[in-house]
């Protein structure tokens, strides 16, 4: 009977190692993954407050706050672009705003992560438009997704955990 009782005793002490081991590696996990988004140089800039294309969009998109506006030519019209996440009330999205021969046009918007957003643009397959990347996470959770600039849309052509993070 002594002998059930201490070997029950060490069943549950032992789950509890395991189960706090893990909830510190689950830990150390979250926060090296959140300090390499943040020390990452690879990223790109955000863009001045003087920049032209986002004093439009501020312009055209008055109710939305920016969180985050960098540039790139993501067309290969040779004008930069403007890919932009902001919120509207709890709504945050990504729209690409577009310097063209014929104006200013605005993608629909996409959700986007709700914290610690990053972007980075990169041409995947060496020809025509440029891919953006587009990074963050949500209460812990990170995801990214890369888009494409096509047709007037931004196209999700790979993500992952997006949809936990926005």
């Amino acid at each position: 009977m002594n002998n059930i009782i201490v070997k029950r005793v060490i069943i549950i002490i032992g789950a509890i190692a395991v189960i706090v081991a893990l909830s510190y590696l689950r830990k150390y996990l979250n926060t090296t993954t959140k300090n390499y988004l943040r020390n990452a140089e690879t990223f790109a800039k955000p863009v001045n407050e003087d920049n032209i294309l986002l004093i439009e969009f501020k312009k055209q998109f008055a109710d939305r706050r920016i969180i985050l506006a960098c540039e790139e030519d993501i067309n290969d019209d040779n004008r930069k672009d403007l890919v932009v996440i902001s919120r509207l009330n709890d709504d945050i999205s990504t729209i690409a705003f577009l310097d063209t021969t014929n104006g200013f046009i605005a993608t629909e918007p996409i959700p986007a992560p709700r914290e610690n957003q990053y972007m980075k643009f990169f041409n995947m397959d060496k020809v025509g438009v440029i891919e953006v990347l587009i990074t963050g996470e949500k209460k812990g959770q990170v995801g990214y997704a890369i888009y494409k600039y096509e047709d007037g849309h931004l196209i999700d052509i790979f993500g992952e955990g997006m949809e936990d993070c926005c």
